[in-house]
């Protein structure tokens, strides 16, 4: 583990009213904890509501700080904790207890959701061909942090992020997704084989120079991915519970009324794990 002790500002970097940790880096802002204040009636930057809003009655919180006011005066350092444990030490946890990087993932969705239960998502046409707009909504986090579920929500949301990603890094004319919402048996899902099949079929009747073609797919608390390499006809089915293909999904196959679609998705089926 690192620690990254830091200053913190208020309006200008010289207006200096806080010592703290940084914990990790969320977005324009960083996740840190206030361990020493130099002016306790200094408003937060981001208050806690409900909570706090001031220097003062946030020592020992988690608090978002924006990047531009945070000042690292000193080198990263290991902590003593980190120096002390031997290479091999594996570090047992109770039963129950959440992982330390669980717990700030927790604190980091209470500050992001702290006044809503919802975070609005907006989809260009660019990643499914179609725009729409979806909710990040706080129970989809909570069964993340409980180890319960991955919703549909957050593999559509790991989708944006990652056709961002691809587009920065200019490589996302290669790609192509399929909205797993549509798709899944579980889940949101268009309902009726047909429906989720015909899914499938627009999208590669509307593919036209990408080289691959990911489909992530939920039969039922699970989640799997349909891998197309386009050009050389390859196909591949991604389980990391190394089962066979549902046969909900062979069903969604065998409907597909594009041949060439078809042929793909049969094709899929047929390899092996």
């Amino acid at each position: 583990m690192q620690v990254r002790k830091c200053e913190l500002a208020i309006g200008t970097k010289e207006n200096i009213v806080a010592g703290g940790t940084i914990i990790l880096e969320c977005g324009p802002n960083y996740l840190v904890v206030v361990d020493v204040p130099y002016d306790s009636s200094a408003p937060l930057p981001i208050p806690i509501p409900g909570q706090t809003t001031t220097v003062g009655a946030a020592i020992g919180y988690q608090v978002l700080w924006p990047t531009d006011l945070v000042i690292i005066r000193t080198p990263i350092l290991a902590s003593k904790k980190a120096k002390k444990q031997k290479v091999n030490e594996v570090e047992v946890k109770s039963k129950g207890e959440k992982p330390q990087d669980m717990k700030i993932f927790e604190t980091l969705v209470g500050l992001m959701l702290s006044t809503s239960r919802t975070h609005p998502i907006n989809f260009l046409d660019d990643v499914f061909s179609e725009s729409f707009k979806t909710f990040m909504m706080k129970e989809d986090m909570e069964m993340i942090i409980s180890s319960k579920e991955v919703s549909s929500n957050c593999i559509l949301y790991y989708i944006w992020h990652l056709h961002r990603k691809l587009i920065d890094a200019k490589q996302a004319e290669r790609y192509v997704f399929v909205n797993p919402a549509l798709v899944s048996k579980a889940g949101m899902g268009e309902g009726s084989k047909e429906n989720r099949s015909r899914v499938i079929a627009d999208r590669l009747k509307n593919t036209k120079h990408a080289e691959y073609m990911l489909i992530p797919y939920n039969p039922d608390f699970h989640w799997v991915l349909v891998a197309l390499e386009m050009k050389k006809m390859i196909a591949y089915y991604l389980d990391p519970m190394a089962c066979q293909p549902c046969d909900d999904l062979k069903d969604i196959g065998n409907m597909t009324p594009t041949n060439n679609s078809k042929y793909i998705i049969k094709r899929i089926l047929r390899l092996s794990i």
